[in-house]
């Protein structure tokens, strides 16, 4: 799920979202 990482770091740049940095692809 790399493209969602994309858009999860895009995220966490318009809202504090660590979490979702801290998700790694779930198997």
């Amino acid at each position: 799920m790399i493209k969602d990482t994309t858009a999860a770091a895009r995220l966490t740049q318009t809202q504090q979202s660590p979490a979702i940095q801290r998700i790694p692809d779930p198997p």
